[in-house]
Parts: C-alpha cells; structure tokens; sequence
C-alpha cells in the first residue's frame, strides 16, 4: 500500500510499468515521462502501482474498485497544464477545452451560467477522466473577476483561453445604441478587465499561454456589423498590448482572427459563406497555442480574404455592400 507521508522517487512510465508487471498499455501513458506522485498526492519510495495512478471517470483512484470500462481510465502527470477557458459555454470554448481535455489537462471552466457548466464539466469528466472545476464568472460583472484570477494563481502552469463574445444584428444595434454599447462593453471592455486581473498572475509563471479569439470582423468596419467589427478590432489592439507586456515573461498570446464558424452566433445568420465547423477552428487554436503563434487567421485561407479587403481604397469601399 502506498503511504500518504513518504517521500517519492518519479520513475518513467515504462520502468514502473515492467516493475508492476502491469499488461497496461504502453500507449495510453506515451506523453508521462515520469510521475512524481500519484493522483491524490500519495507518497511512496517506491513507485506508484498502476491501479494508484489512474484517475477513472467516476472519480475513484482504483480502477479494479470501480468496475468502470478500461477507456474511461487515464493517467494524469502531477505538473499537467491547466488551461483556464473563459465564456466555457461558448460552442468554441467547449469544442477547444475537449481538446484540451485529451492532452491531458487540466480545466477551469468559467462562465455565467454554472449548471450548464456543471453538466459540461460531467461530460468531460465522462469522457476523457479529466480534472475539471467550474468557476462563476461574467465579463460584465467586474466583481466576479478577482476570484477567477485567485482560483488560477493556485495552479501550477496556468493557461488562458479568452472566448466570449455577443454578437447581435447590426441592425438590431442601430435601432438601441444601448444594445450597442452592451456589444462593446462585453467584447471589449470585460475582456480587458479580466485580462488585466490575470497579467500578474500570468507573468509570475514563465511559459504560460494565452489564447484570445477575435474576428476577421475586426480587420476592417464593413456596413453588416461595424459595431461588433469595433469591438473585435479594439480586442486585436488589447492582445498586441498583452503580448507586449508578457514577451518579457516568457507567456506567449496568440491571436486568433477567425472567420464564421458553426456557432449560436451565426445560427441566425443568412448569406453568410465559407462557414466551417467549430471544431476545425478549435483545432486551429490548439495548434497555434502549442506553437506560440502571434497571429493567425482560421481558416487560414481568411488571412487573404482580409488582405485583399484591406487593400481596396476608401474611396471604392464605402460603395460597397459588405
């Protein structure tokens, strides 16, 4: 049995596996190196056994206690990386903390409403035995901002993922400019304040990530939605900003300018073309946070869309309808 005081001694997956005598595969612990300790933080001189060290999705350390089925067991490192996913019921920031979820992280999902939340956080925990909490938070209430940066100073390797939004009809907007300032308040003004309560936090530990989605909406005012076209531009200038601040810290903030993507959002929406699934734009922003990108357009194809947008004089472009 393993003793909760005693020191541990982190031996490789493989090592300890052939000292188990474990049939356990290889496979499902390629990405663990080494594990310091086990799920709850036991101890032992000698290494962990298998059943100590597998996390099930019923939330029992043994999976011959539990009886559940094999693929719902995993493995978890002690120094896994928490990714903190701000406006978690977004159909992006659910499809991105999935992503996140199967590398193994672990997941702080933040929103207003936490019953869903609860039921997303129970899905994940079903599906990949993820390490998952829930966090009240609201973009436009500042008094909620503070508890969700303490929660995230007590982690080990925090990560950020910045992905709410409202996007109401231009239209709409026009006819209550107090709808519009509630666009702008939300997208803008409460991204930079949670982002401001997070800074610290963030610069206090080297090698974090930030990701923050924008729009290619953001690239250029069009007459169908300057309004929201505004507060993705200001959120662009706000991530330069950060990534400024943050460079010297060693914490990469990636960009990402994404065009329409099968969301509440769009659901609406007529004429709108080139939308893709959410997924592919999750995948983007996994990818691009892995690599550090600064920029990039998802798809990537938008990248020259918007160059081309950008491009056409003044002039012309107030003419036209887009």
């Amino acid at each position: 049995m393993l003793s909760r005081r005693t020191s541990c001694i982190g031996w490789s997956a493989r090592r300890w596996i052939a000292a188990a005598g474990s049939s356990w595969p290889a496979t499902r612990i390629s990405r663990i190196t080494a594990l310091p300790r086990c799920i709850h933080g036991w101890r032992s001189s000698a290494p962990c056994l298998p059943t100590s060290t597998r996390i099930c999705a019923c939330s029992r350390i043994s999976h011959a206690d539990c009886g559940c089925v094999t693929t719902s067991c995993r493995l978890v490192a002690a120094d896994a990386d928490t990714w903190l996913v701000l406006g978690a019921s977004a159909a992006l920031a659910r499809a991105f903390a999935r992503r996140a979820a199967d590398k193994g992280a672990r997941l702080l999902l933040a929103g207003r409403d936490t019953a869903d939340l609860a039921d997303a956080a129970a899905d994940l925990r079903t599906r990949f035995a993820a390490d998952v909490d829930v966090i009240a938070f609201d973009a436009t209430a500042p008094e909620t901002h503070g508890a969700v940066a303490t929660r995230l100073a007590g982690e080990k390797r925090p990560n950020v993922m910045l992905a709410f939004a409202t996007m109401p009809a231009q239209r709409e907007m026009e006819h209550d400019p107090g709808l519009a300032a509630a666009t702008l308040n939300a997208n803008l003004a409460g991204a930079a304040a949670i982002l401001l309560h997070l800074l610290p936090v963030l610069e206090s530990r080297r090698g974090a990530r930030v990701v923050i989605v924008g729009s290619v909406a953001g690239d250029r005012g069009r007459r169908r939605n300057y309004v929201y076209g505004a507060s993705k531009a200001g959120l662009h200038a706000l991530a330069s900003g950060c990534r400024s601040r943050l460079h010297r810290a060693g914490v990469s903030v990636t960009l990402v300018k994404a065009g329409p993507f099968d969301s509440a959002m769009t659901f609406t929406r007529t004429g709108l073309r080139g939308v893709v699934t959410v997924e592919r734009v999750a995948d983007d922003c996994w990818r691009a946070a892995q690599r550090r990108r600064s920029v990039v357009y998802s798809p990537a194809a938008w990248r020259w869309i918007m160059w081309a947008v950008k491009a056409i004089p003044e002039p012309l472009f107030k003419r036209l309808d887009i």
